[in-house]
């Protein structure tokens, strides 16, 4: 039914069913119509729903939605939880958001990785 309702793009009745039955297929099924949409903040809702959760963190890293990364990969195994911290802590200690977060009084100078200390040397 879900999958009659997504191909006449009645989304909403879609979702209605999705609940009623607590399907992860239908979840899935419904979270990849959002995908190819893009309607990403839903597509994630329903792939964690779907209990598919490297597809919502896939999205997450994709669109820079770091909350629903971190939330979504806490939830995943173990291989998931290791691809999202690597991003992210490639994200943090890209040299102009560490001096951002320096400026919003998140990370001490003194923990920043030292290049950030010569930059400001320099500049």
């Amino acid at each position: 039914m879900v999958r009659i309702l997504c191909h006449s793009r009645k989304f909403i009745a879609a979702e209605e069913e999705v609940e009623r039955l607590n399907d992860p297929a239908a979840a899935f099924h419904l979270a990849r119509q959002y995908e190819a949409f893009e309607k990403i903040p839903d597509a994630i809702r329903y792939y964690s729903q779907a209990r598919r959760y490297s597809h919502g963190v896939r999205l997450a890293k994709k669109y820079e939605m770091d909350s629903e990364l971190t939330n979504l990969a806490l939830k995943s195994t173990p291989n998931v939880m290791i691809d999202a911290a690597d991003y992210l802590n490639e994200k943090v200690m890209r040299p102009s958001v560490s001096k951002e977060y320096v400026c919003m009084g998140y990370i001490d100078l003194d923990t920043v990785v030292p290049h950030l200390r010569s930059d400001d040397a320099q500049g």
